[in-house]
């Protein structure tokens, strides 16, 4: 859920990746709470942490209890930061029971990402060009929103010239500079 979820809020500042200690797929209760707030993880893999083993990473955030010990030694100036939460994926219950931990986990995660990229979250309104269903969404703070999925139809809603400011309300500025960034990036065959 934190890869999903960093790659949303901050997707031109940080290349994240993301395993476990035994992985064994993408829990569809993630997915499901995930989905809720417009984040689609249903195509990311379980990665086993020793897969990375030896890599360079800038951060390496650990966020289940057990966890940190068993993480493997990253090299270069890696800054390890340890968030101690409890495994969603271990709760036994309801359905409704389990996906109300997810939901719980999902938002103690988006709020410790967002504290780490140093922003909040505003709220703006979306009118999907193609279906027209009007969706409440959140954005970060001075960031512009330029792409999204509707959770209607979804289509991918690109902003038109990268003035989003009928979307999200930031400033042209911000919203010109981050357009030139995204299309750069889909020059050189990324997405956003």
């Amino acid at each position: 859920m934190a890869e999903g979820i960093l790659r949303h809020l901050a997707p031109e500042k940080f290349e994240v990746e993301s395993a476990g200690t035994c992985p064994c797929g993408v829990n569809p209760y993630a997915i499901k709470a995930l989905d809720e707030i417009g984040i689609d993880i249903s195509q990311q893999y379980s990665k086993d942490i020793s897969d990375f083993a030896g890599r360079h990473f800038d951060y390496v955030i650990t966020v289940c209890r057990g966890v940190q010990q068993a993480c493997p030694v990253f090299t270069g100036n890696c800054k390890r930061i340890h968030w101690p939460l409890e495994d969603p994926g271990n709760v036994k219950g309801t359905t409704e029971e389990i996906l109300r931990v997810f939901r719980n986990t999902r938002n103690i995660l988006k709020a410790l990402l967002l504290d780490f990229i140093g922003g909040s979250l505003g709220q703006a309104h979306l009118k999907c060009p193609f279906c027209k269903n009007i969706q409440k969404i959140e954005v970060p703070q001075g960031k512009c929103l330029l792409f999204y999925k509707c959770r209607n139809c979804g289509k991918i809603i690109p902003t038109p010239g990268g003035n989003c400011c009928t979307v999200c309300g930031y400033s042209d500025k911000v919203c010109k500079a981050f357009y030139a960034q995204v299309k750069r990036t889909f020059s050189r065959g990324g997405g956003v």
